[in-house]
């Protein structure tokens, strides 16, 4: 396992680094990504604190993804449990914006779980926030 990192400008190589198109990485972005060789999977895991729920809420965030080869999952109370992927990767789309998952009152914990097959990929999220689900 491998830890995510902060960054607050442009991280890895010209074509599949992360870039900060819009100039608002003030407050920086957590990535994970390598020009190195990865001998296989690289897994990179962002543990949240333990937390409480009184309600389902939206987990909402920015995602920063240039290949199909590193991708994000969402976990809940273990990085084993993931039954969130992020959206398809899309050429056209460098920072997709609001992907959107429902958390279930029940859980305690969030897991950001990355995975790497190739070299020169890179992941980066930012504007992770937490709100509570309109009653149906």
């Amino acid at each position: 396992l491998v830890e995510w990192k902060l960054g607050n400008h442009r991280v890895g190589n010209i074509h599949t680094g992360i870039k900060d198109e819009d100039g608002n990485a003030e407050g920086g972005f957590l990535f994970v990504g390598t020009d190195s060789s990865t001998l296989g999977l690289t897994t990179y895991i962002l543990e949240s604190p333990k937390f409480s729920l009184d309600e389902d809420a939206h987990l909402m965030f920015d995602v920063y993804r240039r290949s199909k080869d590193i991708t994000l999952q969402i976990c809940m109370d273990s990085p084993f449990y993931c039954p969130y992927s992020v959206s398809p990767f899309d050429k056209r789309v460098h920072w997709k914006q609001g992907e959107t998952f429902v958390i279930p009152k029940k859980t305690t914990k969030i897991f950001f779980k990355a995975i790497q097959w190739r070299k020169f990929k890179w992941l980066a999220i930012d504007n992770i926030r937490l709100s509570g689900c309109p009653q149906q």
